[in-house]
């Protein structure tokens, strides 16, 4: 009997392990072809490098438009102006573990903390010499890129927030995102690299550097705990 080629693509059966066959059954799903919802954004800034939009844990649209920040509750429809800067905003975050709050960086080189149930500025953080382009959570440590190329941990339970700093990009930080269990952290910058750090080290453990233009979006897998 010939035993099958299973790594063939042309191969109409899947084998399963007790042997017998499995009819492959063709799976179809509707995509749609228009948006489900259009949203107003004038003066939105034109720059690839910032990170002007973050969805919350529950269902709040945050939105960076020059100056102001908007807030959009998906379930109701209602929008909010939470917030007018006396600079231009970079860059926005949702907590994952406290959703009423919202971190905004901006071109001051601050990091502002937002209630918006209170609709209240909890704190500010000051530090970088640069713009803040990019933001990510883990837990209570809040960390910020910067165009300087540094990257900021941030302990927003304590006065004395800054707790580290990471060196290692050349030019702007465009993208942050951790690992599931926290304890990788990636950065992408306008330095076309991309760095791995863990939340122990303040230098990178591995770098990506075969990329020919800046690295903004980035991705950890969702079922794995680490990058």
């Amino acid at each position: 009997v010939p035993i099958p080629n299973l790594l063939n693509p042309q191969s109409k059966v899947l084998f399963a392990q007790n042997g017998g066959q499995v009819n492959r059954k063709a799976v179809s799903r509707s995509i749609p072809q228009t948006a489900w919802r259009v949203l107003d954004a004038p003066d939105v800034n034109n720059d690839y490098y910032l990170n002007l939009l973050d969805w919350s844990v529950t269902n709040f649209l945050c939105v960076a438009l020059n100056t102001s920040v908007f807030l959009w509750n998906a379930d109701s429809g209602d929008i909010m102006e939470l917030t007018e800067h006396t600079s231009q905003v970079g860059s926005v975050q949702w907590s994952p573990i406290v959703p009423e709050y919202v971190a905004i960086g901006d071109y001051d080189n601050k990091v502002c903390l937002w209630n918006i149930e209170k609709q209240s500025l909890v704190r500010v953080m000051s530090g970088h010499t640069d713009r803040v382009g990019s933001l990510a959570w883990n837990e209570y440590i809040l960390s910020s890129g910067s165009r300087s190329g540094n990257i900021f941990h941030h302990d927003v339970r304590v006065s004395d927030h800054h707790v580290a700093t990471l060196v290692g990009h050349d030019l702007e930080v465009c993208g942050l995102t951790y690992s599931r269990d926290g304890k990788y952290l990636a950065s992408g910058g306008n330095d076309n690299k991309v760095m791995i750090w863990t939340d122990r080290e303040t230098t990178p453990v591995h770098q990506l550097i075969e990329h020919s233009a800046a690295v903004k979006a980035l991705a950890c897998p969702p079922l794995q705990r680490t990058c």
